[in-house]
């Protein structure tokens, strides 16, 4: 990536952390990266193309703490699916507590983030399904459908991701995101491994 480009994104990064998508403009980036606004249109299509490529990368911090939690064999499956989502929720308040308008970069109407945020649901999905499928194949789970149980816990832990999840405070989010995943997962073991 251009010195150029990185600018730009820096400070665009740094004005929608504080001023949010809406408020901020194109022009206003130009001015806080010291180009033109001809420059930034060089670099990107658009604002939204911006917004896309910063949402993104927070989308990729919060995946790969994911993908880290499923794949710690130093634990359980069971202890791994609860990490996983653990590493989402705490990924996303993480984000929203970085400027006033932190959380518009993972969850907001914009079109840039919205695209990045169903490119991270699309991605969520296929790591729970696989996880899924590896764990019932292996017993370590009751046998299940992986597609149906993902989509089951993704309506189930809901709450816990954007926009509902930054209206609560972190302890009280943590507190029930432990309660839930203790109640889900005593119904996805099998017997044996339960008793």
């Amino acid at each position: 990536m251009s010195k150029r480009r990185q600018r730009i994104l820096d400070a665009a990064e740094e004005l929608l952390k504080h001023y949010g998508p809406l408020k901020t403009t194109i022009a206003d980036i130009a001015r806080h990266a010291k180009v033109g606004v001809g420059t930034v249109y060089l670099e990107f299509s658009s604002k939204d193309a911006i917004l896309e490529i910063l949402s993104g990368s927070r989308h990729g911090t919060i995946l790969e703490m994911m993908e880290a939690a499923l794949d710690n064999t130093d634990k359980m499956p069971a202890e791994r699916l609860g990490d996983f989502f653990k590493a989402r929720t705490l990924g996303f308040l993480e984000h929203a507590s970085q400027g006033l308008h932190g959380a518009e970069l993972v969850h907001c109407a914009c079109p840039g983030v919205a695209d990045a945020h169903s490119a991270f649901l699309k991605r969520e999905e296929a790591l729970l399904v696989e996880f899924l499928s590896l764990y019932s194949a292996s017993g370590d789970f009751a046998p299940l459908d992986p597609h149906a149980t993902t989509r089951a816990l993704l309506r189930a832990y809901a709450t816990f991701s954007p926009p509902w999840v930054f209206k609560c405070d972190r302890q009280s989010v943590e507190a029930d995101l432990e309660t839930l995943h203790g109640i889900l997962t005593r119904g996805l073991l099998a017997r044996s491994k339960s008793a």
